[in-house]
């Protein structure tokens, strides 16, 4: 595969979801990303590494989720 081609996927894997999750789905992104913040906030604070590492594997999941929902065509 051309670089060009990986740099361009790469982008769209990046930028799509961040648009998508800001413009169309702020009310869902923002209480998502408030719960993660606290749930790594939490966790740190309280020595509890579990629960930081749930909260990044939740930003992951959340993440292919949107990408999911591009991908299938949902915002067309």
């Amino acid at each position: 595969m051309p670089s060009s081609i990986a740099f361009d996927l790469l982008v769209q894997s990046m930028a799509g979801p961040l648009y998508v999750g800001l413009a169309w789905l702020w009310p869902i992104t923002l209480c998502v990303l408030f719960a993660f913040v606290m749930m790594v906030y939490l966790g740190s604070r309280w020595k509890r590494i579990w629960l930081s590492v749930t909260a990044f594997l939740l930003v992951g999941v959340y993440w292919l989720w949107m990408v999911k929902l591009i991908s299938d065509g949902a915002f067309d």
